[in-house]
């Protein structure tokens, strides 16, 4: 059966159920951690859908008392009306035109206005939760925020496509968007068997709007998740035919064909990489001496501390 969330409020064991559900909380050791962290978006996802502008106030708030001065966060603008266009134009192969299908009739521009209009209604909201315009303001109102807008790698290749193209043009119209990401599991079927298109989508975007800026998650990987080939390229593509600017986990690195002159492509061009630690334990059981951070480091890639997600992971970045 079900239960109003309103109840999680006054019981205390129905609460913690709750935030077991949607967290890491209290997660065993030997379970799969990389299911259950996975699982979780679908369930609380109505939330933030529902009132970005709050949740938004709770995550700057919070990075703003663990003392970080920027904070970028991630969104599926427009998902709604993004998913209908792609729908309605269908797949073409080759991508100029798939682009210009999306075009046509000011299709993709529609799309960007209603993602514009979201986003001034999430700083409303913001604004409001954050008491930003009262004579106590949270801390989250100094802390200035943009967005990257995400794509979802298991869905089919127009909509991967047409969410890229969004974030990609809104990235040139619209400070407040900053770049574009790939999401969901990198060892998922279809992310398994699009990852090169999804690649060669992002170049070529990237090719028609040389102002965006693009951050991908590759290398979220270890033995015995995926078949060994596909822990020998992942890295690379996003940092070469994705020319990724950030790559986020990376942890796959040393399975990489050529690891050695992949770091030294990745430290020559300045291409960091964002180390979760916590997550990267929880979710692919690495961690210590097991980690490739050191050898990053030795390689001199820029590396940041990242959290993944903080709510889930039940972590700050100190």
């Amino acid at each position: 059966g079900t239960r109003p969330a309103a109840d999680a409020v006054t019981d205390a064991a129905f609460r913690k159920q709750v935030v077991q559900a949607w967290s890491m909380q209290d997660f065993p050791a030997d379970g799969n951690g990389h299911d259950h962290f996975f699982a979780t978006f679908d369930k609380f996802g109505e939330v933030p859908w529902r009132h970005p502008g709050r949740i938004l106030a709770e995550v700057a708030g919070s990075a703003a008392r663990q003392n970080q001065f920027y904070l970028e966060t991630m969104i599926t603008p427009a998902s709604g009306a993004a998913r209908a266009l792609a729908d309605r134009v269908g797949y073409d192969a080759d991508l100029d035109a798939l682009h210009d299908k999306l075009l046509a009739d000011g299709g993709l521009d529609a799309v960007v206005r209603q993602a514009r209009a979201d986003a001034d209604t999430t700083d409303a909201e913001f604004r409001t939760a954050a008491h930003c315009d009262t004579p106590r303001p949270d801390a989250a109102c100094s802390l200035p925020y943009r967005w990257i807008s995400q794509a979802g790698r298991l869905g089919t290749p127009e909509r991967v496509f047409a969410q890229l193209a969004l974030g990609m043009r809104l990235a040139e119209r619209d400070p407040r968007f900053v770049a574009v990401n790939l999401v969901q599991p990198e060892d998922g079927e279809v992310a398994l068997r699009d990852y090169r298109l999804h690649m060669r989508m992002v170049n070529y975007l990237k090719s028609q709007y040389p102002k965006a800026h693009v951050t991908l998650h590759a290398g979220e990987l270890v033995p015995g998740l995926v078949k060994p080939e596909d822990l020998t390229f992942h890295i690379r593509e996003a940092a070469q035919a994705g020319r990724a600017e950030r790559i986020g986990h990376g942890v796959s690195v040393l399975h990489e064909d050529r690891w050695e002159s992949l770091m030294r492509y990745m430290a020559d061009r300045r291409i960091a990489v964002e180390v979760p630690f916590h997550s990267n334990a929880q979710i692919l059981r690495v961690s210590g001496d097991a980690h490739p951070f050191a050898t990053y480091r030795r390689h001199g890639v820029p590396v940041v501390l990242a959290t993944d997600d903080p709510g889930v992971s039940r972590i700050g970045i100190t």
